[in-house]
């Protein structure tokens, strides 16, 4: 990338900040792309002087988004339905299919997703897949009892590689999502129709990061500064 083409996640952060309503409610994901968009919108709040109120799907992107003047619900405070969200994946394969969790809010984005009536996934063109699992594992959030068995579970379902996702640099043991839970990551060779049920019914799963069906659009920014639409055929 020369110095002169846009950097993808800051012409993302500008583009979905562009199309914010003033004074609405919107679901706000987690990562460094979604994080563009929040410092965006705030810039953009700034000089035309209006406010967005967000559901976060973490407490780094609820900070974020308080820091720059935005007003934040907790899920236990949202509505119904939320009119849209934006959020960004780690895979997307040409249906749409995503698998998320890689920041370790795959349970609270799943939550905020589900309430969202549309969602718009953020992404660079490296995130596009042939297929689903192609370069990263699926992240299954468990209860720390079930550790033993949700492996033995796991490998029975095919898994090729099952790993317990280690805390941050500097702290001893394994990685605790904001709900108390273990992360593992484990690999599958195909990832079929019928996996995500699956894996959803293992005794000790909480929820898994392959998203179906709650994406109807994403944009994605290319190298060259360039943005592009998909969208549901649903």
């Amino acid at each position: 990338m020369n110095q002169d083409t846009p950097n993808p996640k800051e012409l993302l952060g500008s583009f979905i900040a562009s199309q914010i309503i003033p004074e609405s409610i919107i679901a706000v994901g987690t990562g460094s792309t979604v994080d563009a968009v929040i410092r965006a919108l705030g810039n953009r709040m700034a000089k035309e002087r209006f406010g967005v109120t967000v559901v976060p799907t973490s407490m780094e992107s609820a900070a974020l988004c308080a820091a720059v003047g935005c007003t934040v619900l907790s899920l236990h405070a949202i509505p119904k339905r939320i009119s849209w969200g934006f959020d960004g994946a780690d895979e997307i394969d040409d249906s749409l299919r995503l698998i998320k969790g890689r920041g370790g809010a795959l349970l609270r984005e799943k939550i905020i997703a589900s309430h969202c009536e549309s969602l718009t996934i953020l992404a660079d063109d490296s995130k596009l897949v042939s297929r689903l699992g192609e370069r990263f594992a699926v992240p299954i959030e468990i209860i720390p009892e079930a550790l033993t068995l949700v492996r033995i579970s796991l490998r029975s379902l095919g898994a090729t590689e099952i790993e317990l996702r280690s805390g941050l640099s500097g702290k001893h043991g394994p990685a605790i999502t904001e709900s108390g839970n273990l992360i593992v990551d484990a690999r599958f060779d195909e990832i079929d129709e019928f996996l995500p049920h699956k894996i959803k019914s293992l005794v000790g799963v909480v929820e898994h990061g392959i998203f179906v069906g709650l994406c109807d659009r994403v944009v994605i920014a290319s190298s060259d500064g360039k943005l592009s639409e998909r969208r549901s055929a649903s």
